[in-house]
């Protein structure tokens, strides 16, 4: 199907019946496809200029479009402040601060080295916190083992007793072991990239129900697709660590997983075929997946970059570093019963009305033939 650009009042488009009746379609007119489309520019201002000024740098010295540096920046801020922080649109409407965000560009454009350069206070923190909690964990770790063993050798003792009283003395030791068992230890971790459901749920509930799945590959698609699970595609925990739903999974091949506030935030770098994959999932499209990404596909500039850059400059990078690490440091807020809970931020009048301005177009393109 094509359409015919430029037509005036002296341009035809006619079809005339061939020797085989056959019906030929002939345009005098240049023809476009239907897949030429212009997309709106990009909002280059969008961050506080400490961090707008990294992503143009990261942008100028790998030679990317800058909304491949923008969107891999985004997701790694949503990673440090999702479950928080929320914000509260409206009285009664809060949304989490997680994001789902998926630059798409052709390979051999370099997103590998963006993702490096954004992430790498992520990778340094996580490596600062577990040199911080070595000992500790160690120590935790050979406490536990001993333990174990001691509760172990102690319930075989009553497996074996001969007597009543020697089976409730070594039962009531038993007791007493397990209860002085220390909570094991681990080093805080913020991101992961290849990993099943069921480990991401596990994972999530050991670090305050929060991570972010960070990488230039779309291997996590097969994986959500059921490339592990006998091709049962395997999404429920992906969804509602979007929308911030409890999740309960009680399953006897392993231990429970319970989380009241699951967030989970998507920073992914693909190659265009892995996007065409995804619309390939019928439930991908049916449970609202592919709805929940924020897509950027910006023309890439292969065969016309010049590979005479200036490195990232050293003061913006340190600068980002700070402001990434401060925000992981950053502690959540604390109820009454000692859980931890989000700090809850507001919106501005002018803010307000620049959502409201947004929604109005989103609801509008929602009805039928939107």
């Amino acid at each position: 199907i094509w359409l015919a650009r430029g037509l005036g009042e002296d341009d035809h488009i006619a079809a005339r019946q061939s020797d085989n009746d056959e019906a030929e379609w002939v345009c005098f007119s240049e023809p476009v496809p239907l897949e030429c489309y212009r997309l709106p520019t990009f909002p280059e201002d969008v961050f506080p200029a400490p961090i707008n000024d990294f992503v143009h740098s990261v942008s100028d010295s790998v030679e990317v479009p800058i909304e491949v540096a923008f969107m891999d920046t985004l997701a790694v801020c949503a990673a440090a402040v999702q479950g928080k922080y929320q914000i509260e649109v409206k009285a009664g409407y809060i949304e989490p601060l997680n994001i789902w965000c998926m630059s798409v560009q052709p390979p051999a454009t370099r997103k590998t080295s963006v993702k490096q350069a954004t992430m790498f206070p992520a990778v340094e923190w996580e490596k600062e916190s577990y040199q911080s909690l070595e000992g500790e964990i160690k120590a935790n770790q050979s406490e536990r083992s001993t333990l174990t063993k001691r509760i172990d050798n102690t319930r075989n003792n009553a497996a074996k007793a001969k007597t009543d009283e020697d089976y409730k003395k070594a039962s009531q030791q038993v007791r007493e072991l397990e209860e002085s068992m220390p909570a094991e230890i681990h080093a805080p971790r913020i991101w992961t990239e290849d990993i099943t459901p069921e480990t991401l749920g596990t994972l999530m509930a050991a670090n305050n129900q929060r991570m972010a799945i960070l990488s230039a590959e779309g291997g996590i698609f097969g994986i959500m697709a059921g490339r592990d699970s006998k091709g049962a595609p395997n999404i429920d925990i992906f969804l509602k660590g979007h929308a911030g739903e409890p999740v309960r999974v009680d399953r006897g091949s392993r231990e429970p997983v319970y989380m009241n506030r699951p967030c989970i935030t998507v920073g992914l770098s693909v190659q265009p075929e892995i996007l065409h994959g995804m619309t390939k999932t019928r439930e991908f499209r049916g449970l609202g997946l592919l709805g929940r990404f924020l897509y950027v596909y910006p023309p890439n500039n292969l065969g016309r970059r010049t590979g005479n850059t200036q490195p990232i400059n050293n003061g913006l990078r340190l600068n980002y570093s700070n402001i990434i690490k401060t925000l992981l440091n950053k502690s959540s807020a604390v109820d009454e019963y000692g859980n931890e809970v989000p700090r809850t931020l507001t919106l501005s009048g002018e803010s307000y009305d620049a959502w409201y301005a947004f929604w109005q177009e989103i609801e509008a393109e929602l009805a039928d033939h939107g």
